[in-house]
């Protein structure tokens, strides 16, 4: 087999750590794990072991299509750029610069996707309303092309979110899977200690543990389980016995920018703007040198939807008002109160009839509950008593 000797299989990266599995069913079918063998352990062990590989298989699958579904927005995007701008420059031709006031397109192209999707979702709602006037008749074919590519976009999309999904459950299947093996791999590991307790016995040599090569090594292994919960804005992770503090690492996809944050606990708040993003995070502990994990399995963040605009509050009213998101999936939106316990609003609307007693700020977001999607924070609103 690929590996041998692995006195500290936690330690394994997990395509190391499947084949680590083979190579312990592979000792426990053949004569090197005699006279010993722990017959009682040999079927859980393959079967966990296989159970673990399988889980990673499909993890690696899962996160295998999320990608392709990124690529696939990624040069989609770079399209819906290309006929925007041609869209901007061609379509004054036809009257003036004014006619793109309607369209949406008076403003520059933005950059991040989302805003590019929604700033394209604009202009081709009112292509269609105007397609069919003489005046539009000579960019017909080429202003049409906009509809298929926002479908693409749509498609990929939502594969890529189906894909985020899936990738979250596969993860936790391949860690509960791991674990298990883990557990019968040490039960097995341990039987053979107890006949052969010195570490440097040649006995060893012939497992797929091998022979201790000084102190032994203490045991850190990477943080696992790490999610993050859109609708608290936090990241968590299981906690790493002896670990004093923990760094997260979260990198914007389009621009590979870093945010690190270092905690003592096994969560950390973050709030992101709307985009894709990764997270990692590695334990650490005070010691001299000081001690440090491997990095956890990355995972994919996306926040689907911008913060809603223009929020304001009207005091002779008495009531709030905010732009709606150009989002066919945003369901809701939630206002809450600075330093209040519960939300001030959660509904479909967009205004909200609300008496502000004493003062304080307020912020709103859009969310999707039915996909546990949950927005970018709108920025702190000042309303004075």
């Amino acid at each position: 087999m690929a590996l041998q000797h692995a006195r500290d299989p936690h330690n394994l990266v997990d395509s190391d750590y499947g084949e680590f599995t083979l190579e312990i069913e592979q000792f426990l079918s053949d004569d090197r794990s005699q006279p010993h063998r722990p017959a009682h352990w040999v079927a859980e062990q393959a079967a966990t072991g296989l159970a673990f590989r399988i889980a990673l298989d499909g993890m690696n699958s899962a996160l295998a299509t999320r990608k392709y579904a990124s690529d696939t927005i990624k040069n989609t995007v770079k399209s819906l750029k290309q006929k925007l701008s041609w869209m901007r420059q061609i379509l004054p031709t036809l009257a003036n610069a004014a006619i793109l006031i309607p369209f949406g397109m008076d403003r520059d192209i933005p950059d991040k996707y989302a805003q590019v999707k929604d700033y394209g979702d604009t202009a081709n709602t009112y292509w269609l309303t105007v397609r069919a006037q003489p005046l539009y008749a000579p960019v017909l074919a080429g202003c049409d092309e906009l509809a298929g590519l926002l479908a693409t976009y749509d498609s990929a999309r939502a594969t890529q979110i189906a894909a985020d999904g899936e990738y979250g459950q596969r993860q936790n299947e391949k860690d509960t899977g791991r674990a298990a093996h883990h557990d019968c791999e040490r039960r097995i590991f341990n039987w053979y200690v107890s006949y052969y307790p010195d570490a440097q016995d040649e006995y060893w040599e012939q497992t797929p543990w091998g022979k201790a090569t000084g102190e032994p090594s203490v045991q850190f292994p990477a943080p696992v389980n790490l999610m993050f919960d859109q609708m608290r804005t936090m990241f968590s992770w299981q906690a790493v016995p002896q670990a004093t503090k923990y760094e997260l690492v979260v990198t914007d996809s389009e621009s590979l920018e870093e945010t690190t944050y270092t905690t003592a606990s096994n969560k950390q708040s973050v709030e992101l703007s709307q985009g894709d993003y990764s997270a990692k995070v590695r334990a650490l502990r005070d010691s001299t040198p000081q001690e440090v994990s491997d990095w956890s399995v990355e995972i994919p963040v996306v926040i689907e939807f911008a913060a809603p605009g223009n929020l304001k509050y009207n005091p002779g009213q008495k009531e709030f008002s905010w732009d709606a998101v150009v989002s066919q999936t945003a369901l809701l939106y939630q206002l809450v109160q600075q330093g209040a316990f519960e939300d001030i609003y959660l509904g479909t609307d967009t205004t909200f009839q609300h008496e502000v007693v004493g003062g304080g700020k307020f912020r709103i977001r859009a969310a999707n509950d039915e996909t546990s999607s949950w927005g970018e924070w709108s920025a702190w609103l000042a309303v004075s008593a």
